[in-house]
């Protein structure tokens, strides 16, 4: 845990400085959650199943409660215990921190009420291939999710 702070704060730096940011955060973000989403299939536990499932369904409430931006807050923790099925503590720090940066730099994406019906339907087609361990169809559904989530940031 100590070794976290010292990979992401310069990356945190790293990425803040030069042109196209939010491009180059979110191809690092493709690569990260591509690599987590096979992974977390193929390596997920009974105990990692059940805390994306706690999040999951805390995330389906809030969409169900028209609490849209909490549905938010929930979809950076879904991606994020995603990492941490993977084991690959790694994979975790880095999309923690491009995570992060995204949220610092982008004013745009995700606003609309189709979006978010998208980002729900998405979420669940991971979350079940996920849960099913199919890391060919979890590792599919996830770029899918990714590409969408470009145009969603309109780029």
């Amino acid at each position: 845990s100590s070794s976290s702070s010292f990979l992401t704060a310069p990356l945190s730096w790293t990425f803040l400085l030069g042109e196209h940011n939010l491009e180059h955060i979110l191809t690092v973000r493709e690569m990260l959650e591509d690599a987590s989403s096979r992974l977390a299939a193929t390596y997920a536990t009974e105990a990692d199943i059940e805390n994306l499932t706690k999040i999951f369904n805390a995330a389906k409430d809030a969409f169900s409660a028209s609490n849209f931006q909490q549905f938010l807050e929930y979809d950076i923790d879904f991606h994020l215990a995603i990492a941490k099925c993977s084991h690959n503590p790694i994979i975790y720090n880095l999309l923690l921190t491009s995570r992060k940066l995204i949220t610092h730099i982008s004013k745009s994406g995700m606003v609309t009420i189709e979006d978010l019906i998208a980002i729900d339907r998405e979420h669940t087609a991971i979350y079940e291939s996920i849960v099913a361990h199919d890391s060919v169809n979890s590792n599919a559904i996830m770029r899918r999710h990714l590409e969408s989530s470009a145009r969603r940031y309109h780029l």
